[in-house]
């Protein structure tokens, strides 16, 4: 018997935590994980080809592995279902009053 994972966690108002709107992000990538988002995303943040084929490799790794049976179950995630990268500027702050308000509220809300 399935169950409705969304219901079950309570995505919407996500009783569990919090989640921030991303409306005001400067860039989403698409859901979901593959070679193209890893490069897009490499690319993006200038990083140096052996470390965007550092990624690559470790997207096989993650691949190729099967899901973990111990712990909860992990078996109705859907990992196409994610967006693994958002950037909420263009350039990273040097100081703290610069970083963007609801930035600043995520940090304190997780106590960094």
């Amino acid at each position: 018997m399935a169950t409705d994972l969304n219901s079950k966690v309570g995505v919407g108002d996500y009783q569990y935590g919090f989640h921030d709107p991303t409306d005001q992000y400067v860039f989403k990538s698409r859901k979901g994980l593959d070679a193209q988002i890893v490069s897009d995303i490499s690319a993006m943040k200038q990083e140096p080809d052996w470390m965007r084929q550092f990624r690559l490799d470790a997207l096989d790794i993650f691949h190729s592995r099967p899901m973990p049976e111990w712990g909860g179950n992990l078996g109705e995630l859907d990992f196409q279902d994610i967006f693994y990268y958002m950037r909420a500027s263009e350039k990273q702050e040097r100081d703290w009053e610069d970083v963007p308000e609801d930035i600043r509220k995520t940090y304190d809300r997780l106590g960094i």
